[in-house]
């Protein structure tokens, strides 16, 4: 079985991968019969070995190719996209390959047009929401409900007219937003007007940043500017969460997988820059230690929702443990991560 997964969709293609690439992962041992390759100067015997290599201890394995189905429409492609036409009809049972591609393909595509009639294949097109259209707003309707609240339709508006048809800068918008309600109630169009001026991003992107540096003045020093511009607490305990997930994702595809920099961020869907932020900043962790953060923050978000904990003083307390836990080296962190495997 194949995917394509392609279009100018970013947001959408990379939850899609993440989909698949969760899939695997609930399988005995699925995060190590999982391999992501950068398919721009891949050799087509590479991808096929690997393919073609037996599951470790499960039923199957997945092979993640990014960006290689675009260089068949240069000049000369085209007999290498027959090769590989051919050779996907033979591939495994228990191979499942991935090729996810960061644009869209000429409808002209070698390989596109070899494999449209294939039954063991799956193609799909990402194309971006007309601004305007029902469609996205029905899109910002639904996510809205993804992060457990409504939002009015005029408040739908005014969020598209303010942030336009980028999904995943509407989708952080939403997350912030939801904060903000305290995940009760439904968006409306005053939430919408007072959070453009609410909270200035370099504050909460700086508290952040210092979290992944383990910069605890600078934490706390962007914390207290936040709360004091109220802020709500859940809000910023979802922003801690999203950075020490987007932590543990890139220094597991990092290490365990080998990922350069472009692949992470294409796995990921980050520009360059914030990979490099982020590797930088995930040399400070072990990943036992960001998923032990992981694990706590959802204790405090528990605690927040019961009551059982004042929210800033849980947020505080978080941070300075954040800070002050201790950095692993990265074999080190290797070590641990595969003894937790065997266990």
């Amino acid at each position: 079985m194949f995917y394509i997964f392609y279009g100018d969709e970013e947001f959408t293609r990379s939850e899609a991968v993440a989909s698949l690439r969760a899939r695997m992962a609930k399988e005995d041992l699925g995060d190590l019969n999982t391999t992501s390759l950068d398919g721009r100067d891949l050799a087509l015997e590479e991808l096929i070995n690997a393919c073609n290599t037996l599951p470790f201890l499960t039923q199957r394995r997945m092979v993640i190719v990014h960006d290689m189905l675009q260089r068949f429409q240069r000049a000369g492609g085209a007999q290498e996209a027959e090769r590989l036409a051919a050779y996907l009809p033979t591939m495994p049972e228990t191979t499942r390959l991935l090729f996810v591609e960061s644009g869209s393909l000429h409808k002209n595509n070698p390989l596109l047009k070899r494999v449209q009639d294939l039954s063991e294949g799956h193609i799909l097109e990402y194309e971006k929401l007309p601004p305007g259209s029902n469609e996205l707003r029905r899109w910002v309707s639904q996510r809205a409900g993804s992060h457990d609240v409504g939002i009015e339709p005029r408040a739908i508006e005014l969020l598209i007219e303010q942030v336009g048809n980028d999904l995943r800068a509407l989708d952080q918008e939403l997350a912030k937003l939801a904060g903000w309600a305290a995940y009760e109630r439904p968006l409306t169009v005053e939430d919408v007007r007072m959070l453009a001026s609410t909270w200035p991003q370099t504050d909460i992107f700086g508290m952040v940043d210092a979290l992944g540096l383990k910069e605890r003045r600078a934490a706390l020093r962007f914390f207290h500017t936040l709360v004091n511009d109220d802020a709500n607490p859940l809000y910023l305990l979802t922003m801690i969460v999203r950075q020490i997930r987007l932590l543990l994702s890139a220094k597991d595809l990092r290490e365990n997988e080998g990922l350069p920099p472009a692949g992470i961020g294409k796995a990921l869907g980050l520009r360059p820059f914030v990979v490099e932020k982020l590797l930088k900043q995930s040399a400070q962790f072990g990943l036992d230690e960001l998923a032990n953060l992981m694990q706590r923050a959802l204790e405090v978000d528990q605690g927040i929702k019961t009551g059982q904990m004042e929210p800033i003083l849980a947020l505080e307390m978080f941070i300075v443990d954040i800070c002050r836990r201790q950095a692993v080296s990265p074999a080190t962190s290797q070590r641990s991560r595969k003894r937790s495997r065997t266990r």
